[in-house]
């Protein structure tokens, strides 16, 4: 969990499903407590390549988005 909060996500490699992998990040509250997480899931090349760069940061600024309208205010957590 300690390197999930310094990174600010988390990933799946293949463990359930040959060359699946999975992409999570957390949605705070107004507390900065997480209290849901949104998930993407894709083939390597779609998710942890330079291509998947954009699906990467669409996914940051949801969350970040779904958080702010929740009332977290610290834009730092989801850099």
């Amino acid at each position: 969990m300690s390197r999930v909060k310094q990174l600010g996500y988390t990933k799946d490699q293949a463990e359930h499903e040959k060359d699946v992998y999975c992409l999570a990040m957390p949605i705070r509250d107004y507390r900065g407590e997480i209290v849901a997480s949104a998930s993407i899931t894709g083939f390597t090349r779609e998710i942890y390549t330079e291509q998947g760069q954009g699906i990467r940061e669409a996914l940051k600024r949801t969350c970040a988005n779904i958080s702010t309208r929740l009332g977290h205010q610290n834009k730092e957590s989801f850099t």
